[in-house]
């Protein structure tokens, strides 16, 4: 897609993630084009059923550590994209990564970011706007102070 003149502020190559617990869109932003390379999908969560412990009556139940997060395995949906968007780093493809998620999935992606790629981070909209156009969340990117 053709980016808005106003919106038109990827001086370098950016990766654009946008997503919440269970998609995400990536984008690479470059001048006046914005291409999505990839799309993601949390996988189901799954819970062996032989987990957990057994009390003096018998009855099964889970350890706390056992539990799913809700309603999607965000664990391994984090490495995902974390995966997804060191490929682009060394690749060359972007320089340049923004977040555009839900608090919680913002700071997941961050921990489990490798420290040489975290610097590349430059701007985070912490907000659930998976369902908004493209055009209005770049509008709000251009909006967001660099976080360097």
């Amino acid at each position: 897609m053709i980016i808005p003149e106003k919106s038109q502020h990827f001086v370098h190559p950016t990766l654009i993630v946008i997503g919440d617990f269970e998609h995400a869109k990536l984008y690479r932003a470059f001048e006046d084009i914005a291409d999505e390379v990839a799309a993601l999908k949390a996988p189901e969560p799954s819970r062996p059923p032989a987990q957990g412990s057994v009390s003096s009556g018998g009855e099964r139940f889970m350890n706390p550590s056992a539990d799913m997060d809700e309603g999607a395995d965000r664990a391994q949906f984090t490495r995902e994209i974390v995966h997804q968007i060191e490929t682009l780093l060394k690749d060359g493809d972007v320089k340049h990564v923004n977040l555009v998620m839900p608090t919680e999935m913002c700071h997941r992606i961050k921990e489990k970011l490798p420290d040489d790629v975290k610097n590349s981070v430059t701007k985070t909209i912490e907000a659930d706007l998976v369902q908004e156009p493209l055009v209005d969340v770049l509008e709000r990117l251009v909006e967001t102070p660099a976080s360097l």
